[in-house]
C-alpha cells in the first residue's frame, strides 16, 4: 500500500513542524500560546494546524482509494502531487511571506498555489471515492 509511504512522509513535516514550534517557544520564554506570541510563532502554529486538517481528510480518502482502487500510479500521483500543494503552503506561510506590523505585504502566491492544488486533489479524490462506492454494491 503506497498510502502508508505517504502518511510515514506527513507525520516526518508534522514532526518539523513540531520542533520548530518548539523551538520559537524555548528560545522565546512561551510554554503557551497567547495573544503577544511572536509572528513566527503564529505563523509555525498556523501552519501546522492547516497542514493537518488538510493532510487527515487526505489520508483517509488516500486509504480507501489505495484500497478499493486498481491503479497503483493513480495513488502515486494524487500523494506527490498533494504533497507539493501542502509544501507550497507551508512554505509560504512559515519562510515566504514577508510581514510588517502583523500585516501581510503582499499576496501570498505560494499559499494560494498551494490551497489550490490540495482543493482540487481532495475535489478530485470525493469524485473516485464516490465512484468506488458505487461500484461497490
Amino acid at each position: 500500500m503506497i498510502s502508508i509511504l505517504f502518511l510515514a512522509f506527513f507525520v516526518i513535516i508534522f514532526i518539523y513542524c513540531s520542533f520548530n514550534i518548539i523551538k520559537i517557544r524555548k528560545n522565546s520564554k512561551l510554554p503557551l500560546s497567547g495573544t503577544n506570541d511572536p509572528i513566527e510563532l503564529t505563523r509555525w502554529i498556523a501552519a501546522q494546524n492547516n497542514f493537518n486538517q488538510y493532510s487527515i481528510w487526505f489520508l483517509l480518502m488516500l486509504f480507501v482509494i489505495d484500497f478499493y482502487g486498481d491503479l497503483i500510479w493513480e495513488v502515486l500521483a494524487l500523494g506527490v502531487v498533494f504533497a507539493i500543494g501542502r509544501i507550497f503552503h507551508l512554505l509560504s506561510m512559515t519562510k515566504l511571506e514577508k510581514y510588517e506590523n502583523g500585516q501581510i505585504l503582499e499576496m501570498p502566491k505560494y499559499r494560494i498555489w498551494g490551497m489550490k492544488i490540495t482543493l482540487l486533489i481532495l475535489f478530485y479524490m470525493i469524485v473516485r471515492i464516490s465512484y468506488i462506492a458505487i461500484t461497490l454494491f
